[in-house]
């Protein structure tokens, strides 16, 4: 799962933002180097040494049993495993872009959930995790993010920026959550429009005249979600691949980064949903069902 936002992020910037000057500008080829390394994680419940306390946040995985097959082979069978809502993040930080300055988002073009840091106005952690996945899935759409029913599965410690936070993690059975139609086709759809009004504000101009806090109600930040096998999730997070794809080389090279920054935390909890096999065990091993 990825670090909390301090704030949300925008869709990748097109190149009619740019100054005439920035789109003349061939990036350099991709160099050979390795990303910088994280800071050092703090223990969970104890203060940073700096004395500033762990910063509560949440995130949310949603999950699913393979949609069943009248007859399957004996490979198709072993491929019966779990699936998990995932999210192809977009690149460019529009909020801390400018006109002719690209910056790239946290682990910008990688898969991951939506999660973020807690609000005042959050009633505690489960309300944040939804509140996540309604702004970044959702694009915020309606009068309120959505309740779902789901059970705390870990708490980590995780650094952003020298910063503490206690994340922490909940899955959901889309079986429990039905109502809420939570699709890939319904998300997708509403992400292509939200994508495009975004393009619209760009190309008008309007979009470097609004204020923040407008920017930060309106701007995408995924690109698209997918429901993954979790084996095709972390193969898709696999840090001996250079790059995602070629999408994702082009778009960081554009704001001068030459490496992926993948969420490790991500990788260590879809390999325990792995482990762990099924949504019973799951639920089962959840920090919850421990309290």
């Amino acid at each position: 799962m990825r670090a909390p936002r301090r704030n949300l992020s925008c869709d990748s910037l097109s190149s009619q933002a740019l100054s005439p000057t920035a789109r003349s500008k061939t990036p350099p080829p991709v160099r050979e180097g390795s990303p910088p390394k994280p800071g050092r994680e703090p223990q969970l419940g104890r203060e940073h040494s700096s004395g500033v306390k762990a910063t509560p946040a949440a995130g949310i995985i949603l999950l699913r049993e393979r949609p069943a097959v009248s007859e399957l082979d004996d490979a198709a069978w072993e491929s019966q495993e779990l699936e998990v809502l995932i999210g192809r993040y977009h690149v460019v930080d529009a909020l801390r872009s400018g006109r002719d300055r690209l910056v790239a988002l946290r682990y910008g073009g990688e898969w991951h959930f939506p999660g973020g840091a807690k609000r005042q106005a959050d009633r505690g952690p489960l309300q944040t995790a939804c509140r996540e996945l309604h702004e970044e899935f959702l694009g915020g759409a309606g009068d309120a993010a959505p309740e779902l029913a789901a059970t705390l599965f870990a708490k980590v410690s995780i650094s952003v920026s020298s910063r503490p936070y206690v994340q922490y993690v909940f899955v959901a059975d889309e079986a429990d959550n039905r109502p809420l139609q939570l699709t890939a086709e319904r998300i997708n759809h509403g992400l292509r429009r939200q994508r495009l009004a975004f393009e619209r504000l760009v190309a008008s101009g309007e979009w470097w005249e609004m204020a923040r806090s407008a920017k930060a109600a309106v701007g995408p930040e995924v690109r698209e979600v997918r429901w993954l096998s979790l084996s095709a999730a972390i193969s898709a997070l696999d840090p001996k691949v250079p790059f995602v794809d070629e999408w994702q080389r082009e778009e960081l090279a554009r704001c001068g980064v030459y490496w992926r920054q993948i969420p490790l935390g991500t990788i260590q909890i879809l390999r325990q949903l792995q482990r762990l096999g099924t949504i019973a065990a799951i639920k089962a091993a959840a920090v919850e069902s421990r309290l």
